[in-house]
């Protein structure tokens, strides 16, 4: 509809023009009609010309601010796809990470009940070794007894 309004008006503007410069109004002006058709030409064909340069660079900006569209979509979708995978290699750490001080923890407590049963027998070992020192003390005085019991029988 807009091109054919456009035909139309290429058309129509000329011929009017050329109907116009027959009435007495145009013939009190100066110049003669032939100066006034060049006139009227060179100011049609700016029109004409602007409205060219308006409607291109208006399509262009619009072809431009699609594209830029496109371009802001797809990296906005490459934004978030990467965002994404850093959140899934950031969670793969936590969770290796967690897994590795949850192990470190079960080593520990295991170490320490370890230690604690190491603990237990070396308190054990040392009541031994007293009771052994004992056992040898009363059996050393034993034997000093029963030396002098025989010297004396």
């Amino acid at each position: 509809m807009k091109y054919l309004f456009s035909a139309l008006a290429v058309l129509l503007i000329p011929i009017a023009i050329a109907f116009f410069m027959h009435f007495k109004v145009f013939s009190h002006a100066l110049g003669d009609a032939n100066g006034w058709l060049g006139y009227w030409g060179g100011y049609l064909g700016v029109l004409i010309g602007a409205a060219t340069v308006y409607i291109l660079t208006h399509k262009q900006l619009k072809t431009q601010e699609k594209l830029h569209k496109g371009a802001l979509t797809s990296q906005l979708k490459l934004h978030k796809e990467n965002l994404e995978h850093q959140k899934n290699l950031q969670m793969d750490s936590i969770k290796v990470s967690a897994d590795m001080n949850d192990q470190r923890q079960r080593d520990l407590i295991i170490a320490n009940l370890r230690i604690e049963k190491i603990d237990k027998l070396v308190v054990e070992i040392i009541n031994v070794s007293g009771m052994i020192s004992e056992r040898f003390n009363i059996l050393r005085d034993y034997i000093r007894i029963y030396d002098i019991r025989e010297k004396l029988f």
